[in-house]
């Protein structure tokens, strides 16, 4: 299918034109023997010696958390370090606000600088050597990840030109983010101060990575990040000392490199460049002169190495697309290619005398063969690769001994566990050498999948308030983990949530408004020993389920509603961007909660919650019989989720006034306070979450999403912030938002954003060996743009246009 011009405009992840793992090619290269091919020689890099030609380039895995590096990362360099070989870190941020997105590594401050110091230490214990990259992304982010960013690092307050990406000039990126799905807007053209200020972050990062034990620093100087928009001039738009031309747009990356060498010295630096890129819309109009004046002048101080992207190859444009947009600028279809660096190489020398010459590493779209002739013929004198890395550990010795590739699981790229990072044997330890092996923890129940019928494990009692989407979702995600007895209660006549229509109710159902009078009748005074069968009794709160117009749908497109989840929609015919309707999801509700009807107990309310003496919580119940009695019950339980679905805004106190005795009153009449991420009870950590509170469309695995963790957090495999720092986030939340809007989600970027906070609540769980679970991942970005695509077919559909 042909993208859509949002995906085109879109600077998506993902494999370009001649990336794909179809090319795994191992076939015998004539007049070469593999073994003794010039790749697997030693190389003079700077002032080290290598003992190979094959390099590991930085590649962000999304496994950093507050900008410090997994401790995953030192099995993983460990894993896939040989002798004398190069390994370089992910591409890592030297501010607080240069994250281009969650997960991502930064070095400016001494917790992240200490996160390396044991992967460093495993490199070296393989006889590899390290080289930082740094980076900064300049206009590649969008506002809410600027704040995002300095939230993290302690900085709540915005720089005076206020939560705005920054550039060489006011020139915006037209497409959307793909890690926040809202655009980046214009940002701030940096002063010459600034850009001063960004040398000098430059240089202290390098510092800090010489300190953790790094060999030496790759300035990422392409890939549309900030220093690559000061070298074109479709971005760079300055007419003073870093803008109007060549020499002037070269002059921040050239005083970059000189700031670092102060640290390191020109000898222990490399500069990634991509020439021929348009990612992030990086358009000049003398890209190739532009980078090769860049480049002679690097090479003239000495540097170690230029890692350049090989032509062709780019992310956002197919491999023609991109041929005849840069031989339009005027460069020969040849010079797309490794071929003007190599012979600027061999006509250009360091000043010094002293400095080894730079040698030339080639990126892009290699497999074993075309790595081993572009070094055999010259062009390059070495090659890295990047997803091949990912899937081979080993990836040295099968070039070597021309042994298959195991291919990449791509859905595992940015994903934040150990899955499809440290979950690939080398060759020797495969029976079929093409598998990947996922890891096992005694933490999950491996044998029962995400769909699975819960088993009951007869340890600590938990009660769900709720069959609607949340609760079901909670009961299907608590069964992923082990010693926890699940009880669900509904106080309607079926599973669904408010979304069901009631049958066995007298009144007609309604849709709740703000102005919806709610019955909030005490209930009797009940006396003596329970259980006990009483006449028929209004209930405390008389909440309609909402039989919703039928021409009313969910905001969410259906893929993108159950997008991973347990739940499964089952429609006849699947146009683009059908949303679902009540009826819909109500089938999709009750099919899932057949798996779960042995725990589910209909037509029951619970009326109190009390606190025991042993912590414990007791639970106060009316069900409703058929023969127009109630029965009253109590029961105790170790947990309680309140399975709240969308219940927010003005109506939210009245939808827990059962829980008046162990939770603090509304405020302002309007939100339930001290919920943490809007789930964990600060108050009561321990035996009370929520699920489903915050208002907005959300995908139905956000709920998922949040009952594993309550799981994770009741069985001792997480813990939250201290209760002070939880108390900040909340009045830092409310002052953002405003009261009545606490916990509203109402942008995409709200959601998505949402989506990974609640990812990063199971560090404790991911930074282990356990096995990454598919509830952890991040948003698709797909699906923001389904979400956007969606909104014209939501406005016809209400306007009437569309039934």
């Amino acid at each position: 299918m042909e993208p859509t011009t949002l995906q085109k405009q879109a600077n998506a992840r993902g494999s370009a034109g001649g990336f794909s793992d179809a090319a795994l090619d191992v076939s015998p290269i004539p007049g070469i023997e593999r073994e003794n091919a010039k790749i697997f020689t030693p190389l003079r890099i700077g002032d080290l010696r290598l003992q190979h030609r094959v390099f590991h380039p930085a590649m962000g895995r999304s496994r950093s958390i507050n900008g410090a590096e997994s401790p995953l990362a030192k099995e993983y360099f460990s894993q896939r370090t040989t002798a004398g070989s190069l390994m370089i870190s992910q591409a890592t941020g030297i501010t607080a606000d240069s994250v281009a997105w969650p997960w991502a590594a930064s070095l400016h401050n001494s917790a992240q600088q200490a996160a390396l110091v044991p992967i460093i230490k495993a490199v070296h214990e393989n006889g590899g050597y390290w080289f930082q990259q740094l980076f900064h992304v300049g206009r590649c982010t969008t506002p809410a990840l600027v704040k995002r960013a300095r939230n993290q690092a302690g900085l709540y307050n915005p720089p005076p030109y206020g939560y705005r990406p920054v550039s060489s000039s006011n020139v915006p990126e037209s497409a959307i983010n793909t890690h926040s799905g809202e655009s980046s807007g214009a940002p701030h053209d940096l002063s010459i101060q600034e850009i001063h200020d960004l040398t000098n972050h430059f240089k202290s990062a390098a510092k800090r990575a010489v300190n953790a034990g790094a060999d030496g620093i790759e300035i990422l100087a392409g890939n549309g990040w900030l220093i690559d928009q000061f070298l074109h001039d479709n971005i760079n738009k300055r007419n003073d000392d870093y803008g109007g031309s060549i020499e002037n747009r070269s002059r921040f990356a050239l005083e970059v490199v000189e700031a670092v060498a102060e640290a390191v010295g020109y000898q222990r630096i490399g500069i990634r460049l991509s020439p021929f890129s348009f990612f992030h819309e990086t358009d000049g109009s003398q890209p190739l002169e532009q980078v090769l004046h860049l480049s002679a002048e690097l090479v003239r101080r000495g540097i170690a190495y230029l890692h350049v992207g090989q032509g062709k190859f780019t992310r956002g444009l197919s491999l023609s697309q991109n041929v005849q947009r840069l031989v339009s600028k005027g460069i020969a279809a040849e010079d797309i290619s490794l071929r003007p660096f190599r012979q600027l190489l061999d006509t250009t020398r360091p000043i010094d005398p002293l400095h080894s010459p730079a040698a030339l590493i080639g990126n892009g779209g290699y497999n074993g063969t075309s790595a081993i002739l572009a070094v055999e013929e010259g062009l390059a004198d070495g090659i890295s690769f990047g997803r091949r890395f990912i899937s081979n550990p080993d990836l040295v010795k099968r070039l070597q001994l021309g042994k298959l590739l195991t291919p990449n699981n791509t859905s595992t790229f940015y994903s934040h566990g150990a899955e499809g990072f440290i979950s690939y044997d080398p060759h020797d330890n495969k029976h079929d050498g093409s598998s990947e092996t996922s890891l096992t923890s005694d933490d999950i129940s491996s044998d029962t999948p995400p769909s699975a019928p819960l088993v009951e494990h007869g340890n600590r009692s938990v009660a769900i308030i709720g069959a609607g989407v949340s609760g079901i979702a909670s009961a299907a995600a608590f069964s992923r983990v082990v010693g926890f007895d699940l009880h669900i209660f509904e106080r309607q006549s079926a599973s669904g949530g408010v979304w069901l229509y009631d049958t066995h109710r007298d009144s007609v159902p309604v849709l709740l408004t703000e102005n919806s009078t709610v019955d909030g009748t005490t209930p009797r005074s009940l006396s003596g020993e329970l259980p006990v069968t009483e006449p028929y009794s209004s209930p405390q709160i008389q909440i309609p389920a909402a039989a919703l117009n039928p021409k009313i749908r969910v905001n969410f497109p259906y893929n993108v509603l159950s997008q991973g989840s347990m739940f499964e929609t089952s429609l006849l015919q699947e146009p683009e961007n059908l949303s679902l309707t009540c009826k819909d999801i109500s089938g999709a509700v009750a099919r899932k909660a057949k798996d779960f009807e042995h725990l589910i107990q209909y037509q029951t309310t619970v009326e109190n919650v009390e606190r025991l003496d042993n912590d414990r919580l007791r639970l106060r119940f009316r069900k409703k019989n058929p023969d127009n009695t109630d029965t009253w019950s109590v029961q105790d339980f170790d947990h309680l989720i309140v399975a709240t679905g969308h219940h927010s805004g003005p109506l939210a106190p009245h939808f827990y006034p059962f829980l008046s005795e162990v939770r603090p009153p509304s405020v302002s009449g309007y939100r339930v306070p001290a919920l943490y991420q809007h789930i964990f009870d600060m108050h009561n950590p321990a035996t009370i979450a929520f699920n489903g509170v915050p208002s907005g469309p959300i995908p139905w695995l956000t709920w998922e999403k949040s009952a594993f963790l309550i799981a994770l957090l009741w069985s001792g495999k997480i813990k939250l912030p201290s209760r002070e720092d939880q108390e900040a986030w909340e009045t830092r939340r409310v002052a953002q938002t405003g009261d009545r809007k606490f916990h509203a989600l109402e942008e995409i970027v709200d959601q998505v954003l949402y989506f990974d906070e609640l990812n990063e609540l199971a560090e404790d769980y991911l930074f282990t060996d356990n096995r990454d679970d598919l509830l952890l991942r991040s948003f698709p970005f797909s699906l923001v743009l389904e979400i956007i695509n969606s909104k014209k077919f939501h406005a016809e559909s209400y306007s009437g246009v569309t039934s």
